[in-house]
C-alpha cells in the first residue's frame, strides 16, 4: 500500500482533529502522502446563493483544508501532506474519492452530527460503502501499546479483516489478538449437528485454522486467539477498552440484507477505540 493516498476527512471539528491525528501517523508508518479533504456545499437549496457567497465559501473550504495538511505536517514531521476543497454533498464526494485512496479516516461526527448522536450521518454511510479501508476514530484516549483486534468469523470479510489487522501490528509492533463470538448457527449445518457443544467446537476449529492460514505471512506478530461463547458484538467489546484499533469486516456470516454488517456497525457505533472497517 505504500505511495497511496491516507485520504482525511477534515472539517474543522474537533472530532476531525482526532481523525487526523490518527491518520497522519499512519501514513507516516506506511509512507503514504496524505490528503486533508473539506468538502463543502451550500446547506439552502431553496434559496440560490449570490457567486459573491459561493467564493467566499469556496475560500473558506480551502483555508479549512490547508489547515488541515498543515496540522498533519505538524504532527508527522516528514509526512507529505496536502489539501483539497471539493464541492458537493459531503459523503457522496468522500465516497467517489475513495475509490483512488489506500484508507479513507474520519471522526466519528463532524460538523454535519447532532448532539447525542453516536455516529454521524456521513460516517454511516462511508462505513456501508466505502471503496477502501475505513478507519472512524472517536475523540476518547487511545491505547497506543494495545494490540490490533479483529473479529473473524469464517467470512471472506474477515479475512480480509484478519490480513489488514496483522499488517497494521506488523506496522506498530504489537501484536494482534483474533476473536470470534460463537454464533447462532442456523441452516444445514444446525440441523445435521443440534448439539451446540459440537457446534462451537467445529466453529473453533475452523476459526484456528483461518488465523494460521493468515498469520504464516507475519511471523514477527504475536497472534493471540480467543474463541468465546458469546455474540460477536459482545465478545469484541469486551476487547476494545484494550486494543489500539479494533478490526471488522464489512459483513459477517450472519449478515443476510443491507450493505453493513450488524456488528460492524454496533462497533462504529460503540467501540470506545478506532475502528476499521475493511471489505
Amino acid at each position: 500500500m505504500p505511495g497511496v493516498e491516507m485520504l482525511v476527512g477534515y472539517d474543522g471539528s474537533d472530532e476531525s482533529r482526532y481523525a487526523l491525528r490518527w491518520a497522519a501517523r499512519e501514513a507516516s508508518l506506511r509512507g503514504m502522502p496524505l490528503t486533508a479533504c473539506h468538502v463543502w456545499h451550500w446547506p439552502v437549496a431553496a434559496m440560490p446563493p449570490s457567486p459573491e457567497i459561493l467564493e467566499t465559501f469556496r475560500l473558506m473550504s480551502e483555508y479549512t483544508a490547508e489547515r488541515g495538511a498543515s496540522i498533519a505536517r505538524g504532527m508527522a514531521p516528514g509526512l507529505t501532506a496536502r489539501a483539497n476543497a471539493v464541492r458537493g454533498p459531503v459523503a457522496e464526494t468522500l465516497l467517489g474519492l475513495s475509490r483512488q485512496a489506500g484508507m479513507l479516516v474520519v471522526g466519528h461526527r463532524g460538523n454535519e452530527g447532532f448532539d447525542g448522536l453516536l455516529v454521524g450521518s456521513v460516517a454511516a454511510q462511508l462505513a456501508a460503502h466505502a471503496h477502501c479501508p475505513l478507519v472512524v476514530v472517536r475523540e476518547t484516549s487511545m491505547v497506543e501499546d494495545g494490540p490490533v483486534t479483529v473479529g473473524v468469523d469464517g467470512s471472506a470479510a474477515s479475512g480480509a479483516a484478519l490480513a489488514f489487522a496483522l499488517e497494521e501490528a506488523a506496522l506498530r509492533g504489537v501484536g494482534v489478538h483474533a476473536v470470534c463470538g460463537s454464533l447462532d448457527l442456523g441452516g444445514a449445518e444446525a440441523a445435521a449437528v443440534p448439539d451446540l457443544e459440537e457446534l462451537n467446537r467445529r466453529a473453533s476449529a475452523r476459526f484456528e485454522e483461518t488465523v494460521a492460514a493468515r498469520r504464516a505471512a507475519y511471523p514477527q506478530v504475536p497472534v493471540r486467539t480467543s474463541f468465546v461463547t458469546a455474540p460477536p458484538r459482545r465478545a469484541l467489546m469486551a476487547e476494545a477498552e484494550a486494543a489500539t484499533l479494533l478490526v471488522v469486516g464489512r459483513r459477517g456470516l450472519g449478515d443476510m440484507r443491507g450493505p453493513l454488517g450488524s456488528v460492524s456497525q454496533y462497533m462504529t457505533h460503540y467501540a470506545p477505540c478506532p475502528v476499521a472497517i475493511v471489505c
